[in-house]
């Protein structure tokens, strides 16, 4: 990829980076980037993480799979997993693996064909939001969980 320099006032010079890198990055006008410099070149860079994640869809032909799946995930590196699945059979042993497995990570969403695990352990102030998700999914899962109680007589 090459760029044309721009000529500044004071002897400085400006490069355009790439829209498509500074998307990437989520940057915005007033965003700092570090440049470092090697003998023959100059490295531009963001401290901005480049947030990882993936779809798994589980049905019976993989349901036994599951633990695998999302430790692979896991290891990967992937920040949100996004589980897809046609049976909530499922969630049951999803929550116990996340909770047992997956340290940092939280569902933060189900319904009733998708849960979202998410790693909620970096100090971003993005992540705010996914733990308030995760509280109000527990309140309404505490509720739900609470009504079934009450209306079945236990």
């Amino acid at each position: 990829m090459e760029r044309k320099l721009i000529k500044q006032g004071g002897g400085g010079f400006t490069i355009y980076l790439p829209k498509k890198w500074v998307d990437k990055k989520k940057l915005k006008a007033g965003d700092m980037i570090k440049i470092s410099e090697t003998e023959t070149a100059l490295i531009v860079g963001s401290d901005i993480k480049e947030k990882k994640e993936t779809t798994i869809t589980i049905n019976e032909d993989n349901e036994h799979d599951i633990k695998h799946l999302l430790t692979h995930a896991y290891r990967m590196g992937v920040d949100k997993i996004r589980l897809k699945y046609d049976d909530k059979k499922y969630c049951k042993e999803v929550r116990k693996l996340v909770s047992h497995l997956l340290l940092g990570f939280e569902i933060t969403k189900t319904t009733d064909e998708v849960m979202t695990i998410e790693n909620i352990t970096e100090p971003e102030a993005e992540r705010y939001e996914t733990i308030l998700d995760k509280a109000f999914m527990v309140i309404e899962e505490t509720i739900t969980n609470t009504k079934e109680s009450l209306s079945s007589g236990k």
